[in-house]
């Protein structure tokens, strides 16, 4: 692959080389390119004569290596000045007929032989020149909106009250899904004895496959947010080190929920098992760093220390008031069923716009770069984290259609950006900020130096491209019914 390096010793005349270009579908582009012997030649001399007069050979003077020791050197030494006079014949290749590589340059097909032209191929993609010709008179309908049934606020309702739920600690029984449990555990010896489970215990992950459970602040009293409080012993969002662990024994103390992959699975159905006050050694495969190094299965000592249940509040005027300004159940009902019918909106209008621009990506022929599908790709297939590499070529061949049409899209919203002068300005990019700031109930300027500092500015910025983009092609095909 081409790249940064060492400039050639004899400047590239451009116009004495033999450069056909092979335009190939999904914008690749084939550079078949050939070097006169004479042009080769004199890099060749060049860099000899370079290299003879700096280099030092023990026995030897600087300058006055003969010229059978410097032979030994030699295949290295035409190598590296042939690998120059490529990379910047190809730089002027592309200079002289105006062409901007998308993707890595590949050289491949090298054919030299002393005496004779060198010829390769320069393989790469280029970003397509996309001229959007067709912006409006779209077909658009609306579609028909949906109001959500009794049922789904019921199941809404549900979710308010397990929100709402309080800890109640039960002596027997075995903790179930949804049940919180108190554990100590702590890492088994090839001895039989404890040690300290820590970081080293977690392979990386921690007992309960969350990095942040390994460690914390001694000063960590638990918080209102994490859904339970340390003071109370009611569940929280993990290990609290004030919370009984003894470090002198290398015990630990954990809190987590079952059912919700808050603990590695081993260790929940260790705990499964278990009655409180019941302790036992149980084998517990903690996850690797990486897909090329799997974790390992490791002897702990777990102790139930308490299981908890969860006590719903009761459904009456009384928690509806508790959360917000409602003086009746009915009330709540009826605002969470305004809550719905504005998702369900939100989505009918998204669905909308997404057939929209379908349309006219549809009505402008676009070509995708496939190096351009294949960096959307890489990005999705490591959120999915696939389990080994036939995993993520089936992922792959899944993905690829969306991942092209989501390039399409991008290539196409921002051609009309640039036809259309659509790019957010300052102006509105401070009011994006602003408003954000109030709902956030901060200052501008402390938002726009958190997004600032975070990166996500960037993210924000296109965003409010994309609305723009949308109000764009709205205003250009009207719905039919509104």
């Amino acid at each position: 692959r081409t790249g940064s390096g060492a400039r050639t010793l004899t400047p590239v005349d451009v116009s004495r080389l033999d450069v056909n270009v092979t335009e190939r579908p999904h914008c690749r582009r084939l550079l078949d390119m050939v070097i006169p012997p004479d042009i080769v030649e004199a890099e060749r001399k060049a860099a000899r004569r370079k290299f003879a007069s700096g280099v030092r050979v023990k026995g030897f003077r600087k300058g006055r290596v003969p010229p059978h020791v410097m032979a030994e050197y030699g295949a290295d030494l035409e190598e590296r000045a042939l690998q120059r006079l490529v990379r910047e014949s190809v730089e002027a290749a592309l200079k002289e007929n105006g062409l901007q590589p998308y993707s890595k340059v590949a050289v491949e097909n090298v054919r030299f032989r002393p005496g004779e032209p060198l010829s390769f191929r320069a393989a790469f993609d280029v970003r397509p020149d996309v001229v959007v010709k067709r912006v409006g008179g779209f077909r658009r309908e609306s579609l028909p909106g949906r109001e959500p049934d009794e049922e789904e606020v019921d199941l809404q309702m549900e979710e308010l009250r397990r929100a709402q739920a309080s800890w109640r600690p039960v002596d027997n029984g075995s903790p179930k899904a949804g049940n919180a449990a108190t554990i100590v555990i702590s890492r088994v010896g090839d001895d039989g004895a404890d040690g300290d489970e820590g970081a080293d215990a977690g392979g990386g992950s921690g007992v309960l496959g969350r990095p942040e459970d390994d460690g914390g602040d001694a000063d960590d009293g638990g918080d209102a947010d994490d859904g339970g409080d340390a003071d109370t012993g009611e569940p929280g969002d993990g290990f609290n080190p004030d919370d009984g662990s003894n470090p002198d024994d290398g015990m630990r103390e954990y809190r987590f929920v079952l059912g919700r992959a808050e603990a590695l699975p081993d260790i929940e159905k260790a705990v499964a098992s278990m009655e409180p006050g019941d302790e036992g050694v149980f084998d517990v495969a903690f996850p690797g760093s990486s897909e090329s190094e799997p974790g390992e299965v490791r002897a702990m000592r777990i102790r139930l220390m308490e299981r908890h249940v969860p006590e719903l509040p009761e459904l009456d005027d009384d928690f509806a008031a508790s959360l917000g300004d409602f003086d009746s159940v009915q009330a709540l009902r009826d605002d969470m069923r305004n809550r719905l019918a504005q998702v369900y909106q939100v989505a009918r209008r998204r669905q909308e716009d997404a057939d929209l621009v379908r349309q006219v990506v549809e009505a402008n022929d676009v070509q995708v770069p496939r190096s351009m599908v294949e960096e959307v790709l890489d990005g999705r297939i490591a959120d999915l984290e696939p389990a080994g590499e036939e995993h993520a070529a089936q992922l792959r061949a899944e993905l690829w259609d969306d991942a092209e049409a989501a390039s399409k899209h991008f290539l196409v919203r921002k051609a009309i950006v640039e036809q259309f002068g659509l790019a957010p300005t300052e102006e509105e990019l401070d009011q994006e900020i602003e408003e954000l700031a109030k709902r956030m109930d901060d200052t501008p300027s402390r938002v726009y130096a958190a997004l600032q500092k975070s990166g996500e500015i960037r993210e924000l910025a296109s965003t409010l491209e994309e609305r723009k983009v949308i109000e764009f092609l709205r205003s250009r095909s009207p719905l039919s019914e509104e």
